[in-house]
This record gives C-alpha cells, sequence and structure tokens, in this order.
C-alpha cells in the first residue's frame, strides 16, 4: 500500500479551507492511503472527529507524550510510540483494555497503521475500547477538586 500525505501547513499557508487531495510524491497520481500530518496548533479536535485511527506524535521522541484521550473520545483506535511519561496512568488504563497500540519504532508504527486501516472491524471494536476508557474518566476534574478542598480543611 502506497503512503502518501498532505501537512496542515500547506493547505493552511494557501488558505485553503479543506486540504487538497494527497497525491502521490512520484508520479502525482492520487494514492490509495492519504494521511494529513498536522504540523498546526489547534486542529487536533477538528481532525480527531473524522480520523479513522490516529497517532498520537510526540511519543516516538522522550518529550513526555500528548494525552491519548484527545482520539479516543471520538472513538477513534489510538496508536502511540514509548513516550508518554506525563500519561501513564491514561495509557496504563487504555492499554489494560485493548484501547491503544504502543509502538517501539517506524516500522511497528507503519504496520500498526495497516493493520488498523486494512481491519475496519478490529479498529472500530479498538476505537470503541478506548472510548470507554475515555467515558471513565469523565468527572476526573471534580473529584480532583473534591479531593484537594478535603485536604485543606483538615
Amino acid at each position: 500500500m502506497e503512503f502518501c500525505y498532505v501537512k496542515a501547513s500547506d493547505w493552511r499557508d494557501r488558505n485553503e479551507v479543506n486540504p487538497p487531495f494527497a497525491k502521490s510524491a512520484k508520479d502525482g497520481a492520487p494514492c490509495r492511503l492519504e494521511i494529513v500530518l498536522l504540523d498546526t496548533i489547534g486542529d487536533l479536535a477538528a481532525v480527531y472527529g473524522v480520523a479513522d485511527v490516529a497517532f498520537v506524535g510526540g511519543s516516538l521522541v522522550e518529550r513526555g507524550g500528548h494525552n491519548p484521550l484527545e482520539p479516543a473520545q471520538f472513538g477513534v483506535p489510538v496508536v502511540m510510540g514509548t513516550s508518554y511519561e506525563n500519561f501513564r496512568d491514561v495509557v496504563g488504563r487504555m492499554q489494560a483494555e485493548d484501547g491503544i497500540r504502543i509502538v517501539q519504532d517506524k516500522a511497528e508504527l507503519e504496520t500498526a497503521l495497516v493493520e488498523l486501516l486494512t481491519d475496519r472491524e478490529a479498529a472500530r471494536a479498538m476505537g470503541e475500547r478506548g472510548r470507554r476508557v475515555f467515558e471513565q474518566q469523565q468527572g476526573a476534574t471534580g473529584r480532583a477538586v473534591a479531593a484537594l478542598v478535603g485536604m485543606v480543611q483538615r
């Protein structure tokens, strides 16, 4: 399967509302698999809702990762690398429910993406398991505030 992509900044720079159809770098023909690479700020929420699979960036390098619950709330299957130090608890919960795939490197990332994009039923099931973890986390702010108030009142 041929991978090709379009960067969000490329269509934003041209003031286009919708991304252009990605073209093959080799011959300009349409690709069989289109990837939108978000290299911009503030676009994730809009794109996660229409994604087939989400690779949560910043997780293949040691930067602490990003929140996998953001795509999980839409029932999107989530793939991320091993750097998720800032989200250990949530990733652990998602792993326990088989609602996330952790990859070690570029080769595993490619394999995971191809599997999830070609086995739509497995991807849908994984996405739903991730969504359940998201739903279980709702109300965390209220619980944290209650715990803090309880500590202050002691």
